[in-house]
């Protein structure tokens, strides 16, 4: 059990063991460097069969994948790919997938997560999937379900945003 948030800025990484509990925000994949040839990408995969990873505690906690938070140059994606496992448990915030927070930033923006078998999302503030209001900028995202359940609870849906 990890008492706070996990920041997986680059590289590829895995998880392991049946139970997985991140009791704050999970970001994979945050590109904060400013050179326009650069790439932030982050890949974190947890396949073990049967695998439960839970993620947040509540409203100030997020599941960020492949979101730049400044202003900078160059490629931000992410990917958190959970195939085999059994459950997503996730209390958040917000989920974002493939999101420009800075505004001013250029390169593109991409969001990855892939579900195990079943999941369940409560997101208190909303889930938001491909968003960018710099000029320029492509956010494409994917928010694949596994072959059970997938429920996702929240006030507010944004597909595209301000990219559609």
């Amino acid at each position: 059990m990890l008492q706070g948030s996990l920041f997986w800025q680059r590289g590829n990484g895995s998880l392991a063991g049946y139970r997985n509990d991140i009791l704050g925000s999970l970001r994979v994949g945050d590109n904060t460097v400013n050179t326009a040839t650069d790439v932030g990408a982050a890949t974190v995969t947890y396949s073990t069969a049967g695998g439960i990873l839970t993620v947040g505690s509540g409203t100030s906690d997020n599941l960020d994948i492949g979101v730049r938070s400044t202003n900078v140059a160059g490629i931000t994606q992410g990917k958190l790919d959970l195939t085999g496992t059994a459950m997503l448990n996730a209390n958040v915030a917000r989920v974002r997938l493939g999101v420009e927070l800075g505004g001013n930033g250029s390169g593109d923006v991409f969001g990855n997560l892939v579900l195990g078998t079943n999941a369940t999302i409560l997101a208190s503030t909303e889930v938001l999937i491909s968003d960018s209001n710099a000029v320029g900028i492509v956010a494409q995202s994917v928010l694949q379900t596994g072959s059970g359940n997938t429920i996702i609870q929240t006030p507010l849906i944004t597909v595209g945003g301000r990219k559609a």
